[in-house]
């Protein structure tokens, strides 16, 4: 029973005694360009003067700094990067107690990932020895690395939009400009708005999300500085500003763009600008509608028949004429209908009697005027038929007539 004790005794002492070469952490998992540290630890060492091991290389898994820690110190230390391993070497004079007893970390390496991977870190060639270097009994495991892609942070970012319209020459138009952010404490805002030469800005104002705000405007050639300030905007989605523009062409239309976008948090500080987001709108210019069948004439006088069928046709057709010529024409059909006494109205029997007698005086006036004109005439015709019957029978031979 004795012998059985003792020889179950000396095979459980390796196991009890055995000195363990530690890779810690045994799984780590970092980021592309990220260092992180992996310790080689030495656990339940005693009489240990001399340790050599090797390490696998891993592609696009750089070392980028090792260090032997305190445990080693008064030792000669050694290192060696080989084609397919690093190498580490640790030796202590016999001369000295060795490597401090216990537990604990002896190197410290520094590592970073250049890709991702997935890969593990192996130990090979492993020797421990005694003051009088003999092979210490050691084990060893293993650790898996994973390298993996950054996630992507959350960054502060806003952007401006802004909504068209449409009008006539001459009109204003109201355009109106968003803001859109992932952070809720805006607390500046200052661009650019470049509209062309076919409007010019008239006026800017601020909403209830800017109504507390500071707003100042400078027009330029082509463009407009707006800025606002000492606002603090808590909506992610909100209309800030409604500009207004003046039309000055007849046709085509004007590209609001934004430029020199700033916009800042509640602090001062600017905030990303998401300008692939960042959105122009359009003012396009109607061309004004042809009034000519409204049924007004150029001299400013019309016929009012013309002018009652040309509005009747106006506001009845079935859209062929759009409501702005309709209601030009109606508006023309009642000026001409408060006009249409002035040409119809009847004369009275002074005025007709007036008007005989002034027609009886011009024929008479007329008349005593041609008759002197008459006699002339006829007198001159007498004579110049004599004048040619006396001269016509001189001339004839004796005996004819």
């Amino acid at each position: 029973m004795k012998k059985e004790v003792i020889i179950l005794m000396l095979l459980l002492m390796p196991f009890v005694y055995a000195t363990e070469l530690i890779i810690s952490p045994e799984i780590t998992e970092n980021d592309i360009g990220e260092n992180f540290t992996i310790d080689i630890v030495l656990e339940n060492n005693e009489s240990l003067y001399g340790l050599d091991f090797k390490l696998n290389k891993i592609n696009n898994l750089e070392l980028v700094d090792y260090a032997f820690l305190n445990r080693t110190n008064n030792s000669m230390t050694n290192f060696v990067e080989e084609t397919n391993t690093y190498r580490f070497g640790i030796l202590f004079a016999t001369n000295t107690n060795g490597l401090t007893t216990g537990n604990g970390a002896i190197i410290r390496l520094t590592y970073q990932g250049n890709e991702t991977l997935e890969e593990e870190l192996l130990f090979s060639n492993v020797f421990l020895s005694d003051k009088n270097g003999n092979e210490i009994q050691t084990n060893t495991n293993q650790a898996n690395v994973t390298i993996t892609e950054p996630a992507q942070p959350i960054t502060n970012n806003a952007h401006l939009t802004c909504t068209g319209s449409y009008g006539y020459q001459g009109e204003t138009v109201t355009i109106q400009i968003y803001l859109h952010n992932n952070k809720t404490d805006i607390g500046g805002i200052d661009f650019y708005q470049n509209f062309g030469s076919k409007v010019i800005f008239k006026s800017a104002t601020t909403t209830s999300a800017t109504t507390n705000g500071m707003l100042a405007t400078n027009p330029e050639t082509g463009k407009v500085r707006i800025g606002i300030a000492g606002v603090n905007i808590t909506q992610t989605e909100t209309i800030i500003l409604n500009v207004k523009y003046e039309i000055t062409a007849a046709t085509g239309g004007s590209i609001l763009t934004f430029s020199t976008v700033k916009i800042s948090d509640t602090e001062g500080n600017l905030i990303e600008i998401t300008t692939n987001k960042m959105d122009d709108c359009t003012i396009d210019i109607e061309t004004l509608p042809d009034n000519s069948n409204t049924g007004i004439g150029a001299g400013g006088g019309s016929d009012s028949s013309n002018s009652n069928s040309n509005t009747n046709a106006n506001t009845n057709a079935g859209g062929g004429i759009t409501p702005y010529t309709s209601l030009l024409g109606k508006q023309k059909t009642k000026e001409i209908e408060q006009e249409q006494p002035v040409f119809h109205t009847q004369t009275t029997e002074e005025e007709t009697e007036e008007s005989e007698k002034e027609e009886t005086t011009v024929v008479k006036k007329r008349t005593s005027k041609a008759v002197p004109i008459a006699i002339v005439g006829v007198t001159a015709l007498m004579g110049i038929a004599l004048y040619f019957v006396f001269g016509y029978r001189k001339n004839q031979p004796d005996g004819e007539y």
